[in-house]
């Protein structure tokens, strides 16, 4: 690899996104569902534990659709 300056890096990656999010065929969208998670600040352990918290959660929101589901 060769250094590249963090500012062009996130320059490409932002002109890739609105590139992605503008082409006329399966644009960049985020989905209706999408969980963002901002990690500024955060150490990886405290990461890994509110992406542990935020699975457990959706997966107990959908155990208890499945249950009004069935009855």
């Amino acid at each position: 690899g060769k250094d590249v300056p963090f500012a062009e890096v996130l320059a490409d990656m932002v002109r890739r996104d609105e590139s992605d999010a503008a082409r006329d065929v399966g644009p960049l969208t985020r989905p209706l569902d999408a969980v963002e998670l901002v990690t500024d600040g955060l150490t990886a352990d405290e990461v890994i534990e509110r992406l542990v918290q935020i699975v457990d959660g959706k997966r107990h929101e959908r155990q208890a659709r499945d249950r009004e589901r069935n009855g």
